[in-house]
């Protein structure tokens, strides 16, 4: 139990500190927002958490999937409600002039209270105010990306005839179970993974199907 402990303290410690990041990243983008000062001039100067042989499900994600600094931040957006909701916080206070802030984009949940981000908060946080910048990143949210194409990330649009980047930034269950616990457990049957679990007695050899299918 001990030695269990200490694996899950590791993986812990590692996420913890891509949440700081994930967070200077955020205070500097509200900063930048704002007109206010910064201990950085731009994003790519807030360097992200270095693991060199640090074991755990997070930083093995990570690196089987070879993600980007910029991937990171996608997917550290993606789990923090999941993972540490007040985080968020900040999306939800208003324009110092009292106005919503539409640069931040986000959902606040019904039961879940906290800011649920979106496409356009993602693309914020990315590329802050640079058009062309915002524009660039939106290569991260094509169906073939590996996160999307992986079904470890979705993008879930509440109302349909809104612009996409209004679309929720949705993590699967199994991927926030995988980099917490190391279990991903099965996939998230729904509208975003139509399909449905079979249970059968025979084994695999007695599957038949086309070559090509198989």
């Amino acid at each position: 139990m001990e030695a269990s402990m200490s694996w899950f303290k590791e993986n812990a410690n590692a996420i913890g500190a891509e949440l700081e990041w994930l967070n200077a990243a955020i205070q500097f983008r509200i900063a930048e927002l704002w007109g206010e000062d910064s201990d950085f001039s731009a994003i790519s100067e807030i360097d992200p958490p270095y693991y060199g042989e640090a074991e755990g499900p997070y930083v093995h994600f990570i690196h089987v999937l070879e993600l980007s600094p910029p991937e990171r931040l996608l997917l550290l957006l993606a789990i923090a409600p999941s993972v540490k909701p007040e985080l968020l916080d900040r999306f939800l206070e208003n324009h110092p002039n009292k106005s919503p802030v539409t640069e931040f984009g986000g959902f606040r949940g019904q039961v879940h209270k906290g800011f649920v981000p979106t496409v356009d908060t993602a693309l914020f946080l990315l590329g802050g105010k640079d058009l062309a910048s915002r524009f660039s990143y939106k290569t991260l949210f094509h169906p073939q990306h590996r996160l999307f194409q992986g079904n470890w990330l979705r993008i879930e649009h509440v109302h349909p005839h809104e612009p996409y980047g209004s679309g929720l930034l949705l993590p699967s269950r199994e991927l926030v179970d995988l980099l917490c616990t190391g279990d991903q457990g099965e996939p998230e049957f729904g509208s975003s993974f139509p399909a449905q679990k079979l249970e059968t007695a025979r084994n695999w050899e007695e599957l038949i199907l086309p070559a090509e299918t198989l």
